[in-house]
């Protein structure tokens, strides 16, 4: 407790010396935060999308083939249907659900076509201005869709080549888009008329509202049996939130990919961040040589002033990554409203966030951990007097032989996939060899760095006095300089790929 109270009283009275590395972790959590928001969101969103025509019912029937009798008007036969499940024990309404997909002549473009409940408890989208279809020959619009192809309520669209249907716009809805769901040109129009043109909407699912107290679960064996009766053959009937669960699953591997990428970018941003703050404690260690001089004389151990750094990168590790989560939750809601997402809810992974606030602390002990080692090795004498700021350490042969060694390595792999290998197989390779040429890069900095800045010397030397010192402050600890181009080639790095 006494070595926190101390700890609080050095952030209060030199906040200055920290806020580069509050800054540096808040970055970097509230942009790992933000890609979780987004990816959750987005995931949330399209799976909200793809399962909001069935939202409103308890159980789905599925049928995995056609009718049978080829008939060109399934009209008769969805009533005969629809008139079974009605008399189901336990069902409050049922009515058919077409989807598809068409042409349209007027204007060119492909609509998803769904039928529109004639029972207003299946009607999914929101009415924003006009009317509901009530005739067949009559549909309603996405407004998203209106605006994207210039349409308005009044116009006219022509689906289909053969059988063509024309249906008039008497009124626009609002379907809630999203980054991954917000292309499709969506079409609402009456059941008889899909019903008439199989051509457009195939054949029917059914939807189902439970009375009040069923069990979707149990309601389903009854629905299935029935279903079953009036049309045999292949079919899916579940209750509809198990039908939300499938489609999620087959949606995993797909945001898995773009979630990877997102979080690919943050793991470099934190390392970026590592960088920084281990350079910014560098300094602080180098500030304080006098006050850990003055530790030392009256009793404290190395051991001590390297747990009073640490336990400061601690409580700035920790304050940082909590507000670096609340910024990543504003950011991820204002990215998620910018693509339409928002609409279906902000979905905010609790755990992950967590975690992202656990990263954020512990890069800012990793960082803080050499410059607290090295500060433990500063004498109480030698603390006492005025620091030089220089560090004699040098970039090591052996370090030279494995950034050339993985350099010639890397190029040795890309020039394969580039003449002799073809398809997946020269893509994974040139990922894998441009991999190991950036690492050697990375690794060769120490040699490349210090030469570079004598050789822009000369330039900044025209700029007088001012060029000098700052060529000589970067060359009298070229570890420090090595490690602040690192983190720089890392971030413009980051942002070009």
């Amino acid at each position: 407790m006494r070595r926190l109270r101390f700890t609080l009283a050095e952030i209060r009275h030199h906040p200055q010396r920290l806020i580069g590395v509050a800054i540096a972790v808040v970055l970097s959590v509230a942009f790992l935060t933000s890609s979780m928001v987004l990816v959750s969101t987005e995931q949330n969103s399209l799976q909200s999308a793809l399962v909001a025509p069935y939202a409103r019912s308890d159980v789905v029937i599925q049928a995995d083939a056609g009718f049978s009798d080829g008939a060109t008007d399934q009209s008769a036969k969805v009533a005969e249907v629809v008139a079974t499940l009605r008399q189901v024990r336990g069902v409050a309404a049922a009515e058919p659900l077409w989807q598809g997909y068409a042409q349209a002549s007027v204007p060119n473009a492909t609509f998803s076509l769904s039928s529109v409940g004639t029972d207003p408890r299946f009607r999914w989208p929101e009415l924003a201005g006009g009317n509901w279809p009530r005739e067949p020959g009559e549909a309603t619009l996405s407004n998203d869709t209106a605006r994207r192809l210039g349409l308005a309520v009044g116009d006219s669209v022509t689906l289909g080549d053969e059988r063509a249907l024309t249906v008039r716009i008497t009124g626009l809805v609002d379907t809630r888009q999203s980054l991954l769901s917000g292309l499709t040109n969506q079409l609402f129009l009456t059941p008889t008329d899909l019903a008439k043109h199989p051509n457009l909407g195939g054949s029917p699912s059914y939807l189902v509202a439970a009375q009040p107290g069923v069990d979707p679960a149990a309601l389903s064996g009854q629905v299935r049996t029935a279903f079953q009766r009036v049309s045999p053959g292949d079919s899916t009937v579940q209750p509809t939130s198990e039908l939300a669960a499938t489609t999620l699953r087959e949606l995993t591997g797909g945001f898995a990919v773009f979630g990877t990428l997102l979080l690919g970018f943050a793991v470099i941003a934190m390392l970026v961040t590592t960088i920084i703050i281990a350079n910014t404690f560098q300094i602080i260690v180098a500030q304080r040589q006098r006050q850990i001089g003055l530790l030392r004389i009256v009793g404290a151990g190395s051991d001590r002033v390297a747990r009073d750094l640490l336990t400061e990168s601690v409580v700035v590790g920790v304050l940082s990554s909590l507000l670096g989560v609340a910024a990543g939750i504003g950011l991820g809601a204002a990215a998620t409203a910018a693509t339409g997402s928002l609409a279906w809810g902000l979905h905010v992974p609790v755990g992950l966030l967590l975690l992202a606030a656990l990263f954020g602390t512990v890069i800012t002990v990793v960082g803080a951990f050499g410059p607290s080692r090295r500060a433990m090795a500063v004498s109480p004498m030698a603390a006492l007097r005025p620091p030089t700021g220089s560090d004699g350490r040098r970039t090591s042969r052996a370090r030279g032989i494995a950034a050339a060694l993985l350099v010639g390595v890397g190029l040795a792999v890309i020039v394969p996939s580039m003449t002799l290998v073809t398809g997946t197989g020269s893509l994974l390779l040139a990922i894998a060899g441009s991999f190991l040429v950036a690492l050697g890069v990375l690794l060769a900095a120490g040699f490349v760095i210090p030469p570079t800045i004598r050789l822009l010397g000369g330039v900044a030397a025209r700029f007088g006095a001012p060029g000098k010192l700052a060529v000589a402050n970067a060359l009298r600890n070229p570890s420090r300089s090595t490690a602040t181009g690192v983190a720089l080639m890392l971030a413009i790095g980051l942002v070009v790929t």
